[in-house]
């Protein structure tokens, strides 16, 4: 039996499952690096999810449809539900952290200060220019009064890690469709099969590796193929079988090291550099070696003292060898503009 509260309450639920899904499609398009999909203390109904970014902070998420009867969320009103006061322990447990309101309805006095107090340079402009703002003032005593115990200096900090969003159902649909097919290719639903994979998957951290090999099984994919694991593991094999057989050709990669097989390997690592590496000349003057020390410069560990450097996906192959694709090498290469024997280094970013 599921704990009271959190989101395995709601994971049917229209609104707040499909907030979830949203983080989901966030973590695919790699806007942070894992997401838990429920507060790790079982039975904490304050936060339904975090998300984990890549400088290690997280992003605490609470959800709430509507209240009855219809009306804005007042700062008095999400005192008394728990939400701000447990705003206010995250916040001061975890200096790095952020918290985050969702619901149907504004909640335009949270929102408002939220929103101003990164504008302030300190707490007297905030309250002076911000704050006196209409009855600001009254939200903001209520808000310090929510969190006793520290100054109103560190509520205005605390505040500044605080945003609220407020969406309906439809535009939330709207804009799940469109992001899923943003990012997923494939048959069927995939916010829905989003849907369900969330359901079995409560109160596990997640990865976006996670959420990819799901979809696989339901035959979806990402509409990038940079970001396909599969892609990037037929690169691989493809540039391995290349440099394969290069060494049965030619043995070991011991030969002379030639100056352009360092020059190519800078262009091909750098990230800024060219998406593609063309090599030509006339047969046998060495492209094929040339082209071998590169792959093994990019594949060798980075020197002792340096910082670490990822190595690039590349793809190494020979257009000439590839069959049909031959015309392809006489619409970018015409007659009298390459050797006999075309070579290719292409770097994918």
């Amino acid at each position: 039996m599921p704990a009271k509260g959190g989101l395995s309450d709601k994971i049917g639920n229209r609104y707040e499952g499909r907030i979830a899904v949203w983080r989901l499609l966030q973590l695919l398009d790699e806007q942070h690096d894992s997401v838990l999909v429920r507060f790790e203390q079982p039975g904490d109904d304050h936060f339904e999810w975090w998300v984990q970014h890549a400088d290690g902070s997280r992003t605490y998420t609470q959800v709430k449809r509507q209240q009855a009867p219809d009306r804005e969320w007042t700062i008095g009103r999400l005192v008394s539900r728990g939400v701000l006061t447990a705003f206010g322990d995250r916040l001061g447990q975890e200096p790095s952290a952020r918290c985050e309101f969702f619901s149907t309805l504004s909640a335009s006095h949270l929102q408002e200060l939220a929103e101003s107090a990164p504008m302030a340079t300190d707490l007297q402009e905030f309250e002076a220019q911000f704050a006196a703002v209409g009855n600001k003032r009254a939200s903001w005593d209520e808000l310090c009064r929510a969190w006793p115990g520290i100054t109103p200096e560190q509520a205005w900090r605390r505040l500044q890690r605080i945003d609220v969003g407020t969406i309906d159902e439809r535009s939330l649909r709207d804009t799940l469709r469109a992001y899923a097919r943003a990012l997923v290719a494939g048959p069927g639903d995939v916010v829905a099969s989003l849907g369900d994979f969330l359901d079995d998957h409560l109160a596990r951290e997640l990865t976006a590796h996670d959420v990819w090999e799901y979809l696989r099984t339901k035959e979806f994919g990402p509409t990038d193929w940079g970001r396909d694991s599969v892609v990037h593991a037929t690169i691989h094999d493809t540039t391995e079988r290349y440099r394969a057989g290069i060494i049965a050709d030619r043995g070991p990669l011991a030969e002379i090291r030639r100056s352009a097989a360092d020059k190519l390997t800078g262009l091909v690592a750098d990230a800024g550099g060219p998406a593609v590496v063309t090599v030509a000349a006339d047969a046998g003057l060495g492209k094929t070696g040339v082209l071998g020390q590169v792959l093994q410069a990019l594949d060798a560990p980075a020197a002792e003292g340096s910082a670490a450097r990822e190595r690039p996906v590349v793809l190494a192959a020979r257009l000439d060898r590839l069959g049909a694709f031959g015309n392809i090498i006489e619409k970018l290469f015409p007659a009298g503009t390459r050797g006999s024997h075309d070579q290719r280094s292409g770097r994918t970013s």
